[in-house]
């Protein structure tokens, strides 16, 4: 059984400058890209808000979408590219984390899908304390020109890590305990009937129409598959508890994550596949990034 003190162990560990830098380069790369979507085109051409709240008040939301928007994306923009480049890197962190949150406030009011804002805004943060501009960066060759050391106390480097696993962990966790509480909303899913909705509802935006020109389930009636990719789906959500209490299946988890995502990808739901990889970064092992460090494994004595 583990105790409090194996759950935080990780935090303790050394960690890889590479792994943490790899990091921060694919979360720049997809702030890049996200921040550059048409849906920001899009949803100030509409104007039409859905009845929500944001974090900021009413009049700083009626300000951001009057004025400032097209000035956010260019910030972000620029902001990214610095990021995934690593120059300036612990000046431009929180100025893109607050540029970000600020651009995604505006889009939620429009667009209830957070996907990008989920799984970016809180490893942004997580950055602007980080030391991952260390290695791969423009900063470290800049440093190492002037003679100066870059590397740090190795443990510096995996915290940060650790910190994205847990928020991994948080996103699906979350995601699985929404679909079944209350327990009436959770009947609906149980029998399949709201992943057949889904599915039927997006079917002509879907791949498979275009592989195969007819619906590649039956729609019309009650079919068992439906609620075996429900309960399936519902099962990897709540299993990445497991994420916390040891890593040595996190690549496990995160491969069934990632074909969860491809096959709803291919029913028409997108949008989750790219930032579950760039977030899923923190669970690969940190040998690949660094063949001479050794992944400690929580659990082995």
């Amino acid at each position: 059984m583990h105790t409090s003190t194996d759950l935080i162990r990780r935090f303790r560990w050394p960690g890889s400058p590479y792994h943490l830098a790899a990091l921060r380069i694919a979360i720049g790369a997809q702030t890049l890209y996200a921040v550059n979507s048409k849906i920001f085109d899009l949803l100030l051409a509409v104007g039409k808000r859905q009845k929500v709240t944001t974090i900021f008040p009413a009049w700083f939301d009626d300000f951001t979408a009057a004025h400032l928007v097209p000035g956010l994306v260019v910030f972000c923009t620029v902001g990214a590219i610095l990021l995934t480049i690593g120059l300036f890197t612990r000046v431009v962190l929180p100025l893109l984390t607050t540029a970000f949150i600020v651009l995604y406030g505006f889009y939620y009011l429009g667009a209830n899908a957070p996907a990008q804002w989920l799984y970016l805004w809180f490893p942004l943060l997580v950055l602007c304390f980080a030391r991952s501009q260390d290695v791969w960066s423009l900063d470290a060759m800049l440093v190492r020109r002037r003679g100066g050391r870059t590397e740090q106390d190795p443990v510096n480097y995996r915290w940060p890590i650790e910190l994205c696993v847990l928020w991994f962990c948080y996103i699906y966790f979350a995601a699985g305990l929404a679909k079944v509480l209350p327990m009436s909303k959770g009947f609906a899913w149980f029998n399949g009937q709201t992943s057949k909705e889904i599915i039927y509802y997006r079917y002509l935006d879907s791949p498979f129409h275009y592989l195969f020109g007819e619906p590649f389930l039956n729609y019309a009636e009650a079919s068992v598959i439906f609620g075996v990719i429900t309960v399936a789906a519902l099962l990897l959500e709540l299993a990445t508890i497991v994420l916390v209490l040891t890593n040595k299946y996190h690549l496990w988890i995160l491969g069934l994550l990632v074909a969860m995502h491809l096959f709803l990808y291919m029913t028409g739901v997108g949008g989750f596949t790219q930032t579950a990889l760039m977030l899923g970064i923190a669970l690969m092992p940190m040998t690949w990034f660094d063949r001479n460090m050794r992944q400690p494994v929580l659990g082995e004595r």
